[in-house]
């Protein structure tokens, strides 16, 4: 199936699971999640699923400040209300 080339140009979502290296689920235990796996899972691709996407990614960006998701480790995050 024929995708659009700007999927290829949407930021990527790194991840690393240890436990997956050594399952050797995947090499050296990291994952790249593209916009192509999103659109996949939710069938379409539309304004919502792209948004997602995003806050997702940025979610996890703040929740782990910047370094690559590593799953399975202890983790705080924080929502700010108010002023």
């Amino acid at each position: 199936m024929n995708f659009p080339d700007f999927y290829e140009q949407a930021p990527v979502i790194h991840t690393h699971d240890p436990f997956a290296a050594v399952l050797g689920a995947a090499q050296g235990g990291r994952f790249d999640y593209h916009y192509l796996d999103a659109v996949r899972l939710a069938g379409h691709s539309c304004p919502t699923v792209a948004g997602a996407f995003l806050i997702g990614r940025a979610a996890l960006g703040y929740a782990l400040s910047g370094r690559a998701c590593r799953a399975r480790q202890y983790c705080r995050a924080y929502a700010r209300t108010g002023g």
